[in-house]
C-alpha cells in the first residue's frame, strides 16, 4: 500500500517529538483522513510532514504550536485539503508549505498568529507555495506572522483571501510592519 489513508485523529494532545505525523519512508501519501481537535506543540520539524503527497484530508479545530514548521509537504501534490478552525501559532519557519503541486486547498475561519522575533528567522515564509492552484483563505485572521506571508512560486495562480482580516507583522526589533506578498499571478483580496 502506497498510502497513509482512511483514519482518524481525534482529540489527541501531543508534546515535543519531530512530527505529529509523517511518512518515514518518504513513500506514502498522506490522503482521506480526518484530524480533529488535533494539539500539536514543539515539533522539531513540521507537525505534519510528508515527502510524497497530502491528499483529500479534513482538519478541523487543530491546533499547532511552537514548532519548525506547520504543514509541510516537500513534493508530491497537496490537493483537496480542507482546514476548519484551525490555528496556526508561534512557528519558527513556515505555517504552511506546498512544495510540490497542489489544487484546490481551503482554509476556512483558520487562525495564523505570531512568529518567533529572532534574526535568524526574518526570512522565513508564512505560506508557500509551489505550483499550486485555487488555494483559499476564507474568513481567516493573520496577526503578527512572518513578514512575507505568502510566496508563491512555478505556476501558481488563483489565490484568493475572502473576508480575511490582517493585522501587521513584527520584525526583529518587535517593530510593526506590513506583510509581503510575492507571486508573478494575481492574488485575489
Amino acid at each position: 500500500n502506497d498510502h497513509l489513508s482512511n483514519f482518524t485523529l481525534k482529540d489527541i494532545y501531543t508534546n515535543y517529538g519531530s512530527s505529529l505525523l509523517e511518512n518515514p519512508l518518504n513513500n506514502k501519501e498522506i490522503n482521506t483522513s480526518v484530524f480533529e481537535n488535533v494539539y500539536s506543540y514543539n515539533c522539531s520539524d513540521a507537525i505534519i510532514k510528508s515527502n510524497r503527497g497530502f491528499e483529500v484530508n479534513n482538519l478541523i479545530n487543530c491546533r499547532f504550536y511552537s514548532s519548525e514548521n506547520g504543514i509541510r509537504v516537500l513534493s508530491g501534490t497537496a490537493n483537496l485539503n480542507n482546514f476548519t478552525n484551525c490555528w496556526f501559532s508561534l512557528i519558527k519557519n513556515s505555517y504552511i508549505i506546498f512544495g510540490g503541486y497542489g489544487q484546490v486547498n481551503n482554509f476556512y475561519g483558520c487562525v495564523f498568529e505570531g512568529s518567533y522575533y529572532d534574526q535568524a528567522y526574518d526570512g522565513a515564509i508564512s505560506i508557500s507555495l509551489n505550483d499550486c492552484y485555487n488555494t483559499q483563505f476564507n474568513g481567516c485572521y493573520f496577526e503578527n506572522c512572518h513578514r512575507r506571508l505568502l510566496v508563491e512560486t512555478g505556476t501558481s495562480r488563483l489565490t484568493k483571501f475572502d473576508s480575511c482580516r490582517f493585522t501587521f507583522a513584527r520584525d526583529s526589533r518587535k517593530i510593526q510592519i506590513p506583510f509581503e506578498f510575492a507571486s508573478i499571478k494575481t492574488i485575489t483580496f
